[in-house]
């Protein structure tokens, strides 16, 4: 068989291995919140060992993958181990939940976070790793065949991330929405032994082909300051990359809302460009351009691309009126949402896609060297992306937002977020500057001046202007869809806003109505306070009353969801000896303190016999003893959204029958806000195959 035919397999194979790695994430992390719930650490503690296994696979790949006589065979053994370990894990999780339950039970959060990392470790580690491998791993067995190796990764890793598009399409918008997440993990492992099998039956046969030298290329061994340099401009682009994707993801939940449809458009959007983008580097590396000017050049651009899209992501409430052809500023059809953040996100994806296969041409080195630099960049990159996206979330927003003046937020010319993104653009300028540095060694002066005196120019400039998200607009667009379209992201929309605070999770907003607070989340509305007594409407009045009014015993009580604070207030003022307040969203308390203060009313979370918790409902239940309540109060926010669906679950309603005493109750809200008939049905009978 031709070896071009052979390698032609390859990608084949790459783009199933990388529709499963996809739908292996989404999945594995959504079985992984069955036991640890949705809270931004335990979501973090997942993602984090995900991708540290995938970067530290890409580095032991590039120790050992030059070694191997036949790669091809080697990638097919993995992508079958993988697939193995994803049915195995079919059977490991639910072990680990009851692992989970009984060693975290009475322990104390820093435990917790650590039996959590442990647990995710054990179940995603090992896949991870031989996944981080497959790539260079590939690369290796085509440079084996005498191709040059950077142009060949390129475009190995262009369809792998295609793959990777397929895979957050499918799972996102059909798979988990129809079929669930068991039976996506077994498509997905489908694919695995499909890209196993299609490696296996072309290359067993094929012998082994030493590399030529690639013409041009720096002799193997060499150039240890290239891929060091090459090394540390991935670090950074990646840093950068997952960085502005878990800023970017934040803002247009603002206006497009968190559904799992929503977050698959965007990641759709995010993966296809840096997919094309991978491509279009390759074509310029053709035309002979010197990588380190293009990495410059890229990275100035997505300095600039990330200043336009914090200008157009302030007008994404008029694109939704003009794209839509109405003024429902709440899209839920999944090719609007596809299309608003394709305006953001698409661009900015497109030019980070030039990233890795500028830093392998950086690299340089022969054939021989091939996995070797391949797996190091690659390390470097997904390391940095981890290390963004921790910070990003975990450091940028909540320090920023702690440091503003918050009290006032009328007066307030930016926010956490806003100032987050503004250091991803100077992280984009830091690098532009190091690789136009390396560059111009040797080159004329005025070169020199000119490579540090643009970035420099472009930053001051950016300072000047400091671009805005107009928050405040974009939380509040849907309430005067006519003012937002013909008048934008002007100040008078931070003249109602009475409180901001940006939390880990979302950005918690009130906004005085004529006298009323509402409290909004993310721009959702979810309470808010009256002016007459008792400032909040009976349906609350008759959630928080149902336990008392039928409980058996009225010792102890979970309420789910804090809001502001008034399902609390009602149980406060009946005979309940303990309560546990369960608050996903800690700014969100500190929003209800505020009605309850505003009305010189005591805060019911202040009663002694109240005691709150900022975590997940789910993982608080999973953690609690058997039979513990006699009353479990839910009222999480929307039913579509993604977090809050957890709460309607099957396996939800299972936990709280677990904690619930034999006479115990169980009351949930729900409401009819973008639900129809069908699914309200759904969730009774949910409800009533566990509480017959």
């Amino acid at each position: 068989m031709a070896d071009s035919l052979r390698v032609s397999t390859l990608y084949v194979a790459l783009l199933l291995s990388g529709s499963a790695s996809l739908v292996y994430q989404s999945t594995w992390g959504r079985m992984l919140q069955r036991v640890f719930g949705v809270s931004d650490l335990a979501n973090a503690t997942v993602l984090a060992t995900f991708f540290l296994g995938l970067g530290v696979g890409s580095a032991l790949a590039a120790r050992w993958a030059k070694k191997l006589a036949r790669p091809a065979l080697a990638y097919a053994a993995l992508e079958a181990i993988i697939g193995l370990w994803a049915l195995l894990s079919l059977l490991l999780v639910p072990n680990v939940h009851h692992l989970y339950a009984s060693v975290g039970q009475g322990a104390s959060f820093g435990v917790l976070t650590s039996i959590r990392f442990l647990l995710a470790v054990l179940i995603l580690l090992p896949p991870t790793l031989m996944m981080g491998a497959t790539l260079p791993v590939l690369v290796a067995a085509v440079a084996q065949r005498g191709v040059s190796w950077s142009s060949s990764a390129t475009w190995l890793y262009a369809t792998n991330t295609l793959g990777a598009v397929l895979g957050a399409g499918v799972t996102g918008l059909y798979l988990v929405p129809t079929h669930g997440a068991q039976m996506s993990v077994i498509v997905a492992a489908g694919g695995s032994f499909g890209a196993a099998a299609i490696v296996l039956a072309v290359w067993r046969s094929a012998g082994i082909t030493r590399p030529e030298e690639e013409e041009g290329a720096r002799p193997a061994g060499r150039a240890p300051s290239a891929v060091k340099l090459a090394m540390t401009l991935a670090a950074i682009a990646g840093f950068a990359s997952l960085a502005g994707e878990v800023l970017w993801t934040r803002v247009l939940r603002m206006v497009v809302q968190g559904t799992t449809q929503a977050f698959a458009a965007m990641l759709v959007n995010y993966l296809l460009g840096i997919a094309i983008g991978s491509v279009i580097a390759e074509r310029l590396l053709k035309r002979g351009h010197d990588a380190r000017w293009l990495f410059g050049v890229t990275q100035l651009l997505l300095a600039l691309l990330t200043a336009v899209a914090l200008w157009m992501g302030s007008q994404t409430p008029r694109m939704l009126i003009l794209i839509q052809e109405s003024t429902w500023l709440v899209p839920h059809e999944a090719w609007v949402i596809l299309a608003v953040s394709a305006v953001i996100l698409f661009p900015l994806a497109l030019v980070l896609g030039t990233s890795i296969p500028l830093a392998w041409r950086i690299a340089g080195g022969g054939a021989e060297d091939a996995a070797q630099y391949s797996g190091r960049i690659l390390a470097a990159n997904t390391l940095g992306g981890l290390l963004g996206s921790l910070v990003a979330g975990f450091i940028l927003v909540p320090g920023f937002s702690a440091l503003l003046a918050d009290d006032h937020p009328a007066e307030l010319s930016t926010t956490g977020v806003e100032l987050s993104l503004l250091c991803v653009l100077f992280v984009h300028i830091v690098a532009a500057l190091l690789a136009f540095e390396a560059w111009s060694r040797g080159a004329r002066l005025v070169w020199r001046s000119v490579t540090i005196g643009v970035p420099i120019l472009l930053g001051a400039l950016v300072i000047v202007i400091h671009p805005s998200l107009h928050v405040p607009y974009l939380l509040d667009a849907w309430y005067d869809p006519d003012q937002a379209l013909l008048y934008g992201p002007d100040e008078s929309w931070r003249d109602p806003l009475v409180f901001l605070r940006e939390g880990r999770n979302t950005t918690v907003t009130i906004i005085d109505r004529e006298g009323t607070l509402r409290l909004f989340n993310d721009g959702r509305p979810e309470s808010g306070i009256g002016q007459d007594d008792p400032g909040f409407g009976e349906e609350l009045a008759v959630l928080g009353s149902l336990p008392t009014l039928f409980a058996e015993e009225r010792n102890r009580a979970m309420v789910i969801g804090v809001g502001a604070g008034h399902t609390a207030a009602v149980m406060t003022g009946g005979p309940w000896e303990h309560i546990d307040a369960v608050e996903l969203e800690g700014a969100v308390v500190d929003a209800a303190r505020y009605l309850y203060d505003s009305r010189d009313k005591p805060f019911p979370i202040d009663d002694p016999r109240v005691h709150l918790v900022v975590d997940d409902a789910r993982a608080q239940l999973v953690l609690a003893e058997e039979d513990s309540y006699d009353a479990v109060v839910s009222q999480p926010s929307h039913p579509w959204l993604a977090g809050s669906s957890a709460l309607y679950t099957q396996e939800f309603f299972q936990e709280c029958d677990r904690a619930l005493t034999p006479g115990g109750v169980l009351a949930l809200w729900t409401n009819l806000f973008r639900m129809d008939i069908p699914h309200l049905r759904s969730i009774v009978r949910t409800l009533l195959s566990v509480f017959e």
